[in-house]
């Protein structure tokens, strides 16, 4: 028997681990000392008992008989109530030695009549670190404990087994899978439009065309960059945009006067110095179309 922890999430009941059940040993006992008490050891023990006791008192008796004997030094009298007594001795010797085994067998038998017929304290519920009920139940771990002779059913072993599936899936603890891509994105693409969804709830998985963003190609996520790009510079206001187009202007003209101060220092060549102005006409055309400004 197990105890399986699982919780439920958006209508799936889903396992989150196993855990050794903890046996009730009062009700334990109280299911299993009948058992005890009808194993035919406990009628010999109680018959030894018996003979043991009586060994006991006939002892005592012998002990005081020789007493009294050796008090009147009666030689005959003690003669008999010392064979008596060393007698009753060796009959308790023998009892004592006959009971040790049917003891330890009444033990041996005791423990596997606990380990068959145990009973388990009854699972519970607590609440998840994520606010979520996670509930606690038993489980039998192979078909037999089912004690029906049938095979298949959902066992504490199936499911530990199938547990050690895929990635983006979670088990339940009736045996079915379900996809969890929950807090994946996913891009998908309508003519050059490119959308986003994030996968929000267990059994949710990617549509057909639905890309995991993890899955972008590097051209692919190119242009998810330029349209999220637009759509942020589409939100500026015109003094923000000309703020930024300004600022980017600035930095493509200091990558010129670097050139100039490279050249007249005979560092770079006249000719380096007209591609870095061939540059920078290219990159200010498009920092005017990106932005809708007129920079020169």
């Amino acid at each position: 028997m197990k105890t399986v922890i699982h919780t439920t999430i958006d209508g799936f009941d889903i396992v989150l681990g196993f855990s050794d059940p903890q046996m009730d040993p009062v009700a334990t006992a109280a299911k299993v000392d009948p058992l005890v008490q009808a194993l035919p050891e406990i009628g010999q023990a109680r018959t030894l008992g018996q003979q043991i006791a009586d060994a006991q008192s006939a002892m005592a008796y012998a002990a005081q008989q020789l007493g009294q004997a050796r008090a009147q030094n009666n030689q005959i009298a003690i003669a008999s109530q010392t064979q008596a007594f060393t007698n009753v001795s060796s009959d308790l010797d023998t009892y004592q030695a006959q009971l040790r085994p049917v003891l330890s067998a009444i033990d041996d038998k005791k423990r596997l009549l606990i380990s068959a017929n145990p009973v388990w304290f009854t699972p519970g519920s607590a609440v998840g670190p994520d606010g979520g009920t996670v509930y606690e139940s038993l489980m039998p771990e192979t078909d037999a404990e089912y004690n029906d002779g049938k095979t298949g059913h959902i066992t504490a072993t199936s499911l530990k087994a199938a547990m050690a599936g895929t990635p983006n899936q979670q088990l339940c603890i009736d045996g079915s899978i379900v996809a969890d891509y929950r807090n994946i994105t996913v891009w998908s693409v309508s003519g050059s439009t490119w959308t986003k969804r994030i996968i929000s709830a267990l059994g949710d998985k990617p549509a057909s065309g639905e890309i995991i963003d993890d899955n972008l190609t590097d051209s692919q996520r190119a242009a998810i960059g330029a349209q999220l790009e637009a759509a942020r510079v589409a939100g500026l206001t015109s003094a923000q945009k000309i703020a930024e187009a300004t600022a980017q202007q600035q930095a493509a003209k200091s990558v010129v006067a670097q050139v100039q101060s490279e050249v007249a220092a005979g560092i770079s060549t006249q000719a380096q110095l007209d591609t870095a102005v061939t540059d920078y006409k290219t990159v200010l055309a498009g920092i005017n179309a990106k932005y809708g400004t007129s920079l020169t």
